[in-house]
């Protein structure tokens, strides 16, 4: 038999410790790091690239481009708000108004240019 912190299904608190001293060790050689960047980069191409749903089953499209949209000028109507409440006082750019202009430069501005422009070429 086989030392009992290293079965797979163990519930045995020798098992438990050893699983939690693996999990603790100190990930900081240049092959984690490397790891770690492969690994961002494949998910942002699996969110950016691959196809997560399925094609609706109808041939009818227009309910789901006045969904689109709708969805879309309400994004558009609330950036416009929050813009305009965000410079009517000093206080308030102070508070909140930098974290939404510069912590992710250009998102909330880009994102309704980036979905009308693909209205309009359909990708």
């Amino acid at each position: 038999m086989v030392d009992k912190t290293k079965r797979a299904f163990s519930y045995s608190i020798d098992s438990s410790k050893a699983f939690e001293l693996a999990i603790r060790k100190p990930r900081r050689k240049l092959k984690h790091k490397w790891n770690s960047c492969r690994t961002c980069l494949y998910g942002t191409y699996l969110l950016m690239m691959k196809s997560h749903g399925a094609p609706p089953n109808t041939k009818d499209l227009s309910l789901y481009f006045m969904i689109y949209s709708t969805i879309l000028a309400i994004d558009i109507l609330l950036l416009i708000n929050f813009t305009f409440h965000m410079f009517i006082g000093r206080d308030h750019f102070k508070n909140f108004g930098w974290v939404f202009m510069f912590v992710l430069f250009g998102v909330p501005y880009f994102s309704p240019l980036f979905a009308i422009m693909g209205a309009f070429t359909g990708n």
